[in-house]
């Protein structure tokens, strides 16, 4: 969990709530991505439970 008064990212909170999950447990941002990732994150978030 993160501390109070803690800065949060926004990356922290996608892998967080593990709409991100990266390849072999990593993130690479410099690295692009397919239709199929988009898609799959769209479909996670959609149906995100609140």
């Amino acid at each position: 969990m993160i501390a109070q008064g803690m800065r949060i990212s926004s990356r922290t909170v996608l892998v967080e709530t593990e709409l991100f999950q990266g390849a072999n447990g990593r993130l690479q941002p410099k690295g692009g991505s397919t239709r199929k990732e988009a898609a799959l994150l769209l479909h996670r978030m959609y149906n995100q439970q609140p």
